[in-house]
């Protein structure tokens, strides 16, 4: 990781850069920020311009990426951890309570294939005023709302399906589990 943990903590932001409750929809980041940002950063709210954006798999922080799905989940609570962000790990199958200060997450993985040799990750973001679900396809992207066929924008999604730009592999992402994140 070519940034400090500092310079990464001073870029967090609040929600209201991201999504706009009033609008109902994402807020476009700026092209630097877009261009060196994934689902991931945007999951930690953690906008630093200049960095890569494939700098932003979960164990960046402790220069240890994830292997696989099995230490997939534990490498996002270990960034969480190092950039001081209060969180807690939600099953799929128990209660989604929030409390006020806090925002949800929900965590897919793709199994291993061609283009991604310890499988691959992506993560969905609620707006918690609205139940509005949004994310960030991959770097270069701007963030958006989920939107499921036939059923809108407002639908938490089961499962994804991406086309990778490179192959044209179809890859099928399953449920991890949930985090809950507090808000500064």
């Amino acid at each position: 990781m070519a940034i400090s943990i500092q310079k990464l903590k001073e870029n967090i932001v609040s929600e209201d850069r991201i999504f706009s409750v009033k609008d109902k929809n994402v807020i476009p980041l700026p092209s630097n920020v877009a261009d060196g940002t994934n689902c991931y950063s945007l999951f930690l709210r953690c906008l630093c311009p200049g960095i890569e954006g494939e700098d932003y798999i979960p164990g960046f922080t402790s220069n240890s990426p994830y292997e696989s799905q099995a230490d997939l989940s534990e490498k996002v609570c270990l960034d969480l951890k190092n950039l001081e962000i209060n969180y807690r790990r939600l099953s799929l199958f128990g209660p989604k309570d929030l409390e006020p200060n806090e925002y949800l997450g929900k965590l897919f993985y793709s199994l291993p294939e061609t283009s991604y040799e310890r499988g691959d990750f992506h993560f969905v973001i609620q707006n918690q005023a609205t139940k509005i679900w949004y994310h960030k396809p991959g770097f270069h992207n701007q963030p958006l709302l989920i939107n499921i066929i036939g059923c809108g924008t407002s639908e938490e999604p089961d499962d994804l399906i991406f086309t990778n730009e490179r192959t044209g592999e179809l890859s099928f992402y399953y449920p991890i589990c949930y985090f809950a994140v507090k808000t500064n």
